[in-house]
């Protein structure tokens, strides 16, 4: 099974009373990964507020992108969506082949 060498961090302010945790990760498809995407999920309607989302290298522990979630919330079904221009329902456009992915271990 391929492991990803992604670790993503979501720092939580401690204001925040609400739970939110990472639901879904698609980072590598088949040729150029036009489709990646990271969805968060929490009650619905949620203030996201104080949220950050990390991505790090699992190679070397460095950090290599972050998103600030302050003015944005889950929608009515508790979904938020970071994600390439391919992916329907996207909060957070981020660009193609960001989302590192990791090798084969």
């Amino acid at each position: 099974m391929k492991r990803i060498l992604l670790l993503l961090s979501i720092l939580i302010s401690t204001q925040i009373n609400a739970q939110v945790v990472i639901n879904e990760l698609d980072c590598d498809q088949a040729g150029t990964d036009a489709a990646e995407f990271i969805e968060l999920i929490g009650e619905p309607n949620t203030s996201l507020d104080g949220l950050i989302v990390v991505c790090f290298n699992g190679s070397n522990n460095l950090s290599y992108a972050a998103y600030d979630l302050n003015g944005f919330s889950t929608d009515a079904n508790g979904l938020f969506v970071l994600g390439n221009i391919g992916v329907n329902g996207v909060s957070i456009e981020i660009p193609g082949n960001s989302i590192q992915n990791g090798g084969n271990n």
